[in-house]
């Protein structure tokens, strides 16, 4: 089989990898495929799944965990296109939010976004929404925007505001014709964005490939779609914002509810597992409670001008409360004064349930070992599995644990990030060219930097996708 590889040579094991993934495509079978660094997923994967594709009029999603990803899928389609395939059509899409080109709301955060944004396209008070209606009553979009699209969702971005239309809608009327859709998990793994995504997009995953990138994150991302969280500090910051609007709503009744647990349930114990019927029916099985809520929570924003609102978390918390999944449990814990009562998912499957809808399923990464502990973990003990060896000599990778300093958190101090700090600036002295440092989180990164005396770029927390984008060029 010719493959639309963009590279004239292949690397070791990347022919066999394509050979793999077609052979199982033909079977309609799902493969896994564990692959060290370097052996070059991405190109393989997309080039032997877009063969296929293309050859029996299917199409192809792509998945990342990470928006840092999405830039080397692109890369490889755009190669494809130039080279093979020049009808080609594909689209990044990422989170309504980092598509958002109306100010007035997209620097409000999670549920509360997505709250605003729906309340204002309703009441049809965005112009960048009506903006993007009017670009495309004739089924067609502006010239400039078609050809942001395969660069990436930040050149999407910035040719969208450019014209005032919405970047978001512009990337899902462009995905209706795509024969590939560089995405994020959530937009299949979460059963709540599933099914308008696929809606918007035209698609049916029946007749899509999907290459599932990094995919020992799976079950840990699709797990976080069904966890949900308040605690009594949560409660008194609501009670404070419907103060804030004058609202006549009560919450003392959850708070109550909840120390009502603890005094039940936690004793000596810092948690305990709840019962479903322990948080009144009053309140769970009551609609009008969560929505007077969700209308108290947007007055809020609305009025304040703040990016989040307790009220709308307490809101959605309550809805979520009373769902039957088995796999759900529910917990009460206290630390430091505050009670926290959580609903936490153990096992997924209703999100997983996606793996059986699709045509076929490549889930790929370099840590997916063992195969069959995820075949099984993923409810496909049928599937393929393949393991490839790194394509590069022993003698050239080098790997040192330096044990003289430590991240542990009972050992973080200032005397320690200063170690750190001497330790990465001695190793970066001996290192030709640039060297790149990663932390465990933020809050050590920034402790560690204030010691260190070398020029550097560096991430902050707060950085939207186009900046760090703009930190690897």
């Amino acid at each position: 089989m010719k493959y639309p590889f963009r590279f004239e040579n292949v690397r070791p094991f990347q022919k066999e990898m394509m050979d793999d993934i077609f052979s199982a495509m033909k079977s309609r079978n799902d493969i896994l495929l564990n692959a060290p660094t370097g052996v070059g997923k991405t190109d393989a994967s997309i080039s032997a799944a877009l063969a296929f594709a293309i050859e029996n009029g299917l199409d192809v999603l792509f998945l990342t965990p990470k928006i840092s990803q999405h830039r080397i899928a692109l890369e490889a389609l755009s190669g494809i296109k130039s080279q093979f395939y020049k009808d080609l059509k594909f689209v990044d899409i990422v989170g309504k939010q980092k598509l958002c080109t109306n100010p007035a709301v997209n620097l409000l955060e999670g549920e509360m976004f997505y709250k605003r944004c729906e309340s204002l396209v309703k009441q049809g008070k965005c112009s960048y929404y009506k903006r993007f209606k009017e670009y495309t009553k004739g089924d067609s979009v502006p010239e400039e925007i078609s050809s942001s699209a395969f660069q990436g969702h930040n050149s999407m971005l910035a040719a969208a505001y450019d014209i005032g239309a919405c970047a978001y809608e512009m990337s899902m009327h462009l995905a209706k014709s795509a024969n590939v859709i560089v995405a994020d998990y959530s937009h299949i793994l979460n059963p709540g964005v599933k099914v308008p995504f696929l809606k918007k997009v035209s698609h049916s995953l029946h007749d899509c490939i999907i290459i599932w990138d990094e995919a020992h994150n799976i079950i840990e991302a699709a797990s976080s779609y069904f966890n949900n969280s308040i605690t009594t500090r949560t409660i008194d910051l609501a009670a404070r914002e419907l103060a804030a609007t004058g609202s006549s709503i009560d919450l003392d009744y959850l708070g109550f509810s909840l120390n009502s647990m603890a005094q039940k349930l936690l004793s000596a114990k810092g948690s305990a597992f709840v019962e479903v019927g322990m948080l009144p029916e009053s309140i769970t099985s009551n609609p009008e409670i969560p929505k007077s809520l969700e209308k108290a929570g947007l007055e809020y924003l609305e009025k304040t001008g703040m990016k989040r609102s307790a009220v709308l978390r307490i809101a959605r918390f309550i809805e979520s409360w009373g769902d039957a999944d088995e796999s759900l449990v529910r917990i009460i814990s206290k630390k430091g004064g505050v009670l926290r009562l959580s609903i936490n998912c153990l096992y997924p499957s209703k999100a997983l349930n996606v793996f059986d809808d699709a045509y076929a399923n490549v889930f790929m990464s370099a840590t997916l070992a063992p195969l069959r502990m995820y075949s099984d973990m993923f409810g496909i003990p049928e599937a393929s599995a393949k393991h490839y060896a790194s394509p590069f000599s022993p003698s050239n990778r080098l790997a040192i644990i330096d044990d003289s300093v430590t991240t542990k958190y009972t050992s973080r101090s200032v005397d320690e990030y200063k170690r750190i700090a001497e330790r990465v600036e001695k190793a970066a002295s001996r290192i030709p060219g640039n060297v790149a440092v990663f932390f465990p989180s933020f809050a050590i990164l920034e402790n560690v930097r204030r010691y260190m005396t070398i020029k550097s770029s560096v991430q902050r927390r707060e950085m939207r996708s186009i900046e760090t984008e703009r930190m690897n060029r």
